[in-house]
């Protein structure tokens, strides 16, 4: 079978973000008197809105001011990439040229919003390889829900079965799974345990590994 479509989440995936985004959770947080678990940074990958608001206040009591600490978490994090510059992930260039080359239609699904979303992959290079773009603020329930990959296959005019999902976390795997899309997992601050393995189609180390596999058994 080769595949119509495919979907790529951003942080953690096609960008080096997610250490990022730990380490400035961490550092707000603390200016606002809260410690915060890197294993509950871990688990919040992929959410948005009130799944996440959900599950700091799950951890943190109802007291925790996740708005506010949020906001300030942005501000670290778009200080340091003005400053700094974020890395992109080893092949995701090859593969999304590879992948335009074959004629699928490409989406992006991140949590994150649009504003966020498009200066950093504009920065990267990566902006141009989208057919269509969906934001975490564009769907009712965020990963592990699938509604975020309904919604891109949708745009790209798609039937889940014709499409990959490439994603990083645990919570992207469980949602592109859910979604009836084939999910593709490159792990980035966790190895894939053995429910991501039996989730995913394949797991690979890099991008440029998944393009390898994905040309090897002729899926594109």
């Amino acid at each position: 079978m080769k595949y119509k479509g495919a979907i790529f989440d951003m942080d953690g995936l096609m960008l080096d973000t997610e250490r990022l985004h730990c380490e400035f959770w961490i550092k707000a947080a603390a200016e606002y008197g809260c410690t915060l678990r890197m294993q509950d940074l871990i688990a919040a990958r992929g959410m948005s809105g009130e799944t996440a608001l959900r599950h700091f206040k799950a951890c943190y009591g109802e007291d925790f001011d996740y708005k506010t600490i949020h906001a300030r978490r942005n501000e670290l994090f778009f200080a340091y990439c003005d400053e700094v510059g974020v890395q992109k992930k080893k092949g995701v260039g090859e593969l999304l040229a590879c992948l335009k080359e074959r004629g699928l239609r490409l989406a992006l699904a991140t949590s994150n919003i649009p504003a966020h979303s498009e200066t950093e992959l504009r920065r990267a290079g990566l902006w141009d390889f989208f057919d269509a773009r969906v934001y975490g603020p564009m769907v009712a329930h965020s990963k592990p829900a699938p509604d975020i990959f309904l919604l891109a296959c949708e745009k790209l005019t798609l039937a889940p079965q014709d499409c990959f999902v490439f994603e990083d976390s645990t919570n992207g795997i469980k949602a592109a799974a859910a979604a009836g899309c084939a999910p593709v997992m490159v792990p980035d601050l966790l190895p894939a345990d053995e429910e991501m393995r039996a989730l995913a189609m394949t797991v690979q180390p890099d991008l440029l590994a998944v393009r390898d596999y994905l040309l090897a058994h002729e899926l594109v």
